[in-house]
C-alpha cells in the first residue's frame, strides 16, 4: 500500500498516490494547447475530456433506437441511459420520502431539503444570499456581474441571459413551440412554459391565493409576482433602472424595463407566424396590432355619428376623432410660429427641422445633394419656384414654393419635385395636400396644359410595414432619375411619393386623418 504523507489515504499503486497528492499540492502538469486557452488538469483523461470542447468530438453514444444523444464522457452517457431505462438507484433514505434519482450529485442536493443545509453564500459585498446548490449560486452572482453568457442563435436576435433554461423558454419565442396544454375540458389553451400553465389553470378554478396586506385594499391576484409588482403602487418603489449609459429611466415592473431596452439593442424577439411574413417587432402587444393587418379585424370603430370608420390601434382612433372635433392640441412653442398639429410626433419634426440651425443646414444639403445629382444627369430644372395663389385668395404673400420644376416640352409634362427630408412630418398633411392642389389649380389658371406630375422624394429612413429600411442614396438617386425619364401620369395630375413610410402597398401618409379622400385617386407610390 502507497501512503498519502498529507492525509490518512492509502492507494495500490504509486501512480494513483501521484494523482491523489496534486489534490494537495494543487498541481496541474496537463495543459490544453488550444491558442488562448490555458486550462490545465490534475489527470490526462481530464485534459482529454476537455479537448472535446474545442474539436466537438463526442464519441459516446446513446444506443437506445431513435436516440440520437451522444456526450464526450462516458458517465454522462451511463446517466443517460436511465432516463430511457426508468433506473433510479439513488433513493433518499428519510422516513416517508419516496424520492429517488439517477445520481448521486441530485440526491445529495435533495437531502438539503429536510436537513435546511445551504452551504453555499454569495460574497458579494453586503449580499446575505445562500443556497442549497452550486449552480443557482453561480446563477445569483450574475446579478451582481451582470454576465449572460447563454445568447440566441436565431439570426438578427440579440437576446442573451444568465440561466440557460430562460434561453431555452426564448427559444419559443421563435419557433412557436408551445409543449404545455391546459387539461380543462373544451379549454385549448398552451404555453411555452409549466408555470405559465399553472397560473393558466387559476382561471378555471378562481383561486387567487395571493391578497394585498396595505390596510383598506382588497386586491387579490393568482400570481405572486403581480401582487409584488402592485405593492409597488402603495409604496411608490421602481427598482429596475436602465444600464444603458446616460439613460436615466426606472420601472416598476421587469417586464417594463426588458421592453424600454429595446429601444436601445432594437431587439425584436415577437416574430409574425403567418405563412413568408417574417416581421418581428419589440413588444408583443406590437405584434397583435400587426397580426390585424392580416385578419383584417379593426376593434376601436369611431362612435361619431354617421361615421364607420374603425381602426386595429386605440391610438389611431384618437387621432381620427380629432378630425371631428378639429382639436390640434400640439402647438409649436416657437414665437410666430403658429402651426398647430393632431399629433406630438409631427411638432417635434417641424421644431427640429424648421426652428434649429442644424435642422435647416440639414435641410439644404441633403436638396443640395439631390439637385446636383440631377445636372450631372444632364436633366435641366429651376429650382426655389414661388407660385403664387394670388389668383385664388385676398392674401397677397400667399404662395407655394417648390424645390425643383421640370419641364419636359416632348411629353407634355411639368414635374414638380419636393425633397421632402424626413417625409415632411413637421407639416400638417391635410395642409400640404392644400397646397399641392391649390399649386395645380394655379398653373391650370396660367393658362399651362401640361401633365402635372407632382414627385415628393424622401431622402431619409424609412418604413415597409413597420420595418425600417435604409436604401442606399445611389440606388434612390437612380429610382427617381428613372421615375422622371420614363413615367407617365394616368391623369392630369398625378403624386409619386417615393420612399415614404408604407403599409403593404399604400403610402402610410394617405392613412392620415386629414389626408383628403378625393385627392387619394391621384396618388402612385414607389420604394
Amino acid at each position: 500500500m502507497h501512503a498519502c504523507t498529507t492525509c490518512p489515504r492509502k492507494f495500490l499503486t504509486p501512480s494513483a498516490l501521484r494523482v491523489h497528492v496534486r489534490t494537495h499540492t494543487g498541481e496541474k502538469p496537463y495543459v490544453c494547447t488550444e491558442p488562448e486557452c490555458g486550462k490545465a488538469f490534475a489527470q490526462k483523461g481530464g485534459l482529454t475530456t476537455h479537448v472535446r470542447t474545442h474539436t466537438g468530438e463526442r464519441p459516446y453514444k446513446c444506443a437506445h433506437p431513435g436516440c440520437e444523444y451522444a456526450s464526450s464522457q462516458s458517465t454522462r452517457l451511463t446517466t443517460h441511459s436511465r432516463i430511457h431505462t426508468g433506473e433510479k438507484p439513488y433513493p433518499c433514505t428519510q422516513p416517508g420520502c419516496e424520492y429517488a434519482c439517477t445520481t448521486l450529485g441530485s440526491l445529495k442536493i435533495h437531502m438539503r431539503t429536510h436537513t435546511g443545509e445551504k452551504p453555499f453564500a454569495c460574497e458579494h459585498p453586503g449580499c446575505e444570499y445562500v443556497c442549497s446548490v452550486s449552480t443557482n449560486l453561480k446563477t445569483h452572482t450574475r446579478t451582481h456581474s451582470g454576465e449572460k453568457p447563454f445568447s440566441c442563435t436565431f439570426p438578427g436576435c440579440e437576446y442573451a441571459c444568465s440561466v440557460s433554461t430562460n434561453l431555452k423558454t426564448h427559444m419559443r419565442t421563435h419557433t412557436g413551440e408551445k409543449p404545455f396544454a391546459c387539461e380543462h375540458p373544451g379549454c385549448e389553451y398552451v404555453c411555452s412554459t409549466s408555470g405559465s400553465l399553472k397560473i393558466h389553470t387559476r382561471t378555471h378554478s378562481g383561486e387567487k391565493p395571493f391578497s394585498c396586506t396595505f390596510p383598506g385594499c382588497e386586491y387579490a391576484c393568482s400570481v405572486s409576482t403581480r401582487l409584488k409588482t402592485h405593492m409597488r403602487t402603495h409604496t411608490g418603489e421602481k427598482p429596475f433602472v436602465c444600464a444603458h449609459p446616460g439613460c436615466g429611466y426606472a420601472a416598476s415592473e421587469s417586464g417594463t424595463l426588458v421592453n424600454h431596452a429595446r429601444t436601445h439593442t432594437g431587439e425584436t424577439p415577437f416574430a409574425c407566424t403567418h405563412t413568408g411574413c417574417g416581421k418581428a417587432f419589440a413588444q408583443k402587444g406590437g405584434l397583435n396590432t400587426h397580426l390585424r393587418t392580416h385578419t383584417g379585424e379593426k376593434p376601436y370603430p369611431c362612435t361619431y355619428r354617421g361615421c364607420d370608420m374603425a381602426f386595429t390601434q386605440s391610438g389611431d382612433l384618437r387621432k381620427h376623432m380629432r378630425t371631428h372635433t378639429g382639436e390640434r392640441p400640439y402647438l409649436c412653442p416657437e414665437p410666430g410660429c403658429e402651426y398647430t398639429f393632431t399629433r406630438g410626433g409631427h411638432l417635434k419634426a417641424h421644431v427640429e427641422s424648421h426652428h434649429t440651425e442644424q435642422g435647416q443646414a440639414r435641410k439644404k444639403k441633403k436638396e443640395a445633394r439631390v439637385l446636383k445629382f440631377l445636372k450631372d444627369a444632364g436633366i435641366e430644372c429651376d429650382t426655389e419656384v414661388h407660385i403664387s395663389f394670388r389668383c385664388m385668395t385676398d392674401t397677397p404673400t400667399a404662395f407655394s414654393r417648390i424645390d425643383a420644376v421640370i419641364y419636359l416640352p416632348s411629353r407634355n409634362l411639368r414635374i414638380l419635385l419636393e425633397i421632402d427630408e424626413d417625409q415632411h412630418k413637421g407639416y400638417p398633411t391635410g395642409c400640404d395636400v392644400v397646397r399641392m392642389n391649390n399649386t395645380g389649380a394655379c398653373i391650370r389658371v396660367s393658362g399651362e396644359e401640361a401633365d402635372l406630375l407632382w414627385i415628393r422624394f424622401n431622402p431619409d429612413a424609412y418604413t415597409v410595414d413597420g420595418v425600417t429600411r435604409r436604401t442606399r442614396t445611389v440606388d434612390r438617386h437612380a429610382a427617381l432619375l428613372r421615375t422622371i425619364e420614363t413615367h407617365v401620369p394616368g391623369q392630369g395630375m398625378e403624386v409619386v411619393y417615393m420612399y415614404y413610410d408604407m403599409a403593404g402597398d399604400v403610402p402610410c401618409v394617405l392613412n392620415e386623418p386629414d389626408y383628403p379622400a378625393e385627392f387619394k385617386t391621384c396618388v402612385k407610390s414607389f420604394y
